[in-house]
């Protein structure tokens, strides 16, 4: 499990290359900067990546008021499922 600046929250990523690694960090802060200039205030966004014979799985979710939104997507690259579990993420959280 690694910590972002202390509000975020990523796990099972240590099995992806250091490079892969530094690329999910970009996108996933990428990701809260666009949540917190919507002026949506978050207390914790959460990553988790699992996934066996290719085929990666990502759940995020965040909490917002004492409230937990989640979204989880699939898909063979990792860098894909991730941005798609974002992006419903991020969709979710501005309704």
């Amino acid at each position: 499990m690694m910590e972002l600046g202390g509000n975020i929250v990523l796990d099972g990523f240590e099995v992806l290359e250091a490079a892969k690694v530094i690329v999910v960090k970009k996108i996933v802060g990428n990701y809260a900067k666009k949540v917190q200039e919507s002026g949506v205030e978050f207390s914790q966004l959460r990553v988790e990546l699992s996934g066996a014979a290719g085929k990666n799985s990502v759940a995020a979710s965040v909490t917002v008021k004492d409230k937990i939104v989640s979204k989880t997507a699939q898909d063979g690259n990792v860098f894909v499922v991730l941005d798609m579990a974002l992006k419903d993420l991020m969709k979710a959280v501005k309704q």
